[in-house]
């Protein structure tokens, strides 16, 4: 069940507004960008959701509400197989949620 992004979806940034300052001042952004728009994506090819079937756990990165950083391992999740989207955090500046 993959799934491929829709021609009609915008042409935004991969990356979040502070990440795309940060390219700007180290002046990488159009090369970061190029790459990015190849190799970032929204959702989970087949092989990557088979691959992340397979593994006893997933380290997950968020941000609380104050914008501190935390690490959670997730153990036991066979629900990670059967999605084919990734949620993307409402707290990372620059980013809305995706929906499954």
């Amino acid at each position: 069940m993959s799934r491929e992004p829709r021609a009609s979806q915008p042409a935004s940034s991969p990356f979040h507004r502070r990440e795309r300052e940060l390219q700007e001042r180290q002046r990488v952004r159009q090369r970061l960008e190029e790459q990015g728009r190849r190799v970032i994506r929204d959702y989970l090819p087949d092989q990557h959701r088979e691959f992340f079937a397979q593994l006893p756990f997933v380290l997950l990165g968020t941000t609380d509400k104050a914008g501190r950083p935390w690490a959670s391992l997730l153990v036991g999740l066979p629900v990670l197989s059967a999605q084919p989207t990734l949620v993307v955090s409402d707290s990372m500046p620059g980013r809305s949620t995706a929906t499954r």
